[in-house]
């Protein structure tokens, strides 16, 4: 995956996390460090000091360390980013016939169409853990309906129809609900 590509990525999980995009220096020291070149080479390009540079990193990589799940810094931004993000996308659906699909919204709301292609790429890999399966459960005890659960819960309807055919008897399985 090039630069640019994993830069994408990386402002959507941040986006994602925290509601806010990379600046224009956190893109640079981003790919800067990604590219093996040091700060002071990045500080001359972006016409600012070394100093200012490593503050910046520095606070880059605090932002990225809970997100990515390990402690980052330069050395070790690399290997962090290609376990986090590349490793973990969903494998394609056929490899010799591989589609990729990517959006680019520029405005700073959500686009629903990407957050549908979203869920429905990531519903394979959802699996309910028995958190969700409890509470799945309980919520369904109380009445609620199948689609008013997965609405509570941020989990596609597909997880709940699926938890409570598994774990409910004579449970009728209507994707209209």
């Amino acid at each position: 995956m090039d630069v640019q590509a994993l830069t994408d990525r990386l402002d959507t999980l941040i986006h994602h996390h925290t509601g806010h995009h990379l600046d224009t220096l956190q893109i640079a020291i981003f790919q800067g460090v990604l590219q093996g070149h040091q700060y002071t080479d990045i500080a001359q390009t972006c016409h600012c000091t070394k100093g200012h540079i490593k503050d910046k990193a520095y606070s880059l990589w605090k932002l990225l360390t809970p997100l990515l799940g390990e402690p980052i810094k330069k050395t070790n931004l690399k290997a962090a980013i290609e376990r986090s993000i590349i490793y973990t996308s969903p494998p394609p659906i056929n490899p010799e016939k591989s589609i990729y699909i990517s959006t680019l919204n520029l405005c700073p709301y959500p686009d629903p169409t990407a957050t549908a292609l979203h869920q429905a790429q990531t519903l394979a890999q959802i699996t309910p853990s028995s958190y969700h399966t409890r509470a799945i459960l309980k919520l369904h005890h109380h009445g609620l309906s199948p689609t008013a659960i997965a609405d509570t819960l941020e989990i596609p309807p597909e997880l709940v129809h699926t938890t409570l055919y598994q774990h409910t008897p004579l449970y009728p399985i209507d994707p209209a609900t």
